[in-house]
């Protein structure tokens, strides 16, 4: 078994990115605290073994016990409400976070949570979230996003839903999208630290622990990580 980073990172908020960020960093040997206050979602990440309490991400105690006083990063992933994510984003620099992120919905949003002492501010959208997750945990591949030219690079995402269960060929990527799959990195064995890379032939189906290698321009790339 592969021994825990002593980097704790934790995450106020388990939505879709909360959660995807709680997933990447924990398959990368993060330890993960994630506080939330819908029940289904902490069981749903409880399930993976990561650290999840169901509490209120704004209030101060909350996070005391939930274990925040021991995170090196915090992760303020609730921007629906402005005062929500105020409250979290002090609450997590009064305890004494070394460096808090914040999630923003807005150009104002951004401004007013830097003004109160964020360290980073961030825009919601799954691949963002999955790429912070490998920065954070500084392990980044080669081959996540490699430069070839201006606007066009390589880049790992992970499968979107809609294409879950179909081959590349049903999915139509190439000509919906016009990027280029050009591998497959699936996982083995139900364990995110062992995977094999399949080179794309178009008939291979699709399943949700799929990593797409793809070409393409950046706005192509984006609009296709951002599918649901």
């Amino acid at each position: 078994m592969s021994k825990r980073n002593k980097k704790t990172v934790g995450i106020i908020g388990a939505g879709r990115f909360g959660k995807t960020l709680a997933e990447t960093l924990y398959a990368q040997n993060i330890d993960v605290i994630v506080i939330d206050k819908d029940e289904n979602a902490i069981k749903t990440l409880a399930q993976y073994n990561i650290h999840a309490v169901q509490g209120d991400g704004t209030n101060h105690e909350a996070l005391k016990e939930a274990g925040f006083e021991s995170c090196d990063i915090a992760v303020v992933s609730i921007s629906e409400s402005l005062e929500n994510s105020i409250l979290a984003t002090l609450n997590c620099k009064q305890l004494g976070i070394y460096k808090v992120i914040s999630k923003a919905e807005s150009e104002l949003q951004e401004t007013v949570l830097y003004r109160i002492g964020a360290d980073e501010v961030v825009f919601p959208d799954k691949e963002r979230a999955y790429r912070l997750g490998r920065d954070l945990s500084g392990i980044r591949g080669a081959i996540e996003s490699l430069r070839i030219a201006k606007d066009y690079s390589v880049n790992e995402i992970k499968v979107p839903r809609n294409l879950i269960g179909k081959t590349i060929i049903e999915a139509n990527i190439r000509q919906k999208y016009n990027v280029n799959v050009i591998a497959i990195k699936r996982m083995l064995n139900n364990t995110n630290h062992d995977n094999e890379l399949i080179i794309a032939t178009g008939a291979e189906v699709l399943s949700e622990d799929d990593s797409l290698i793809i070409f393409g321009s950046d706005k192509q790339i984006a609009q296709l990580s951002d599918e649901e």
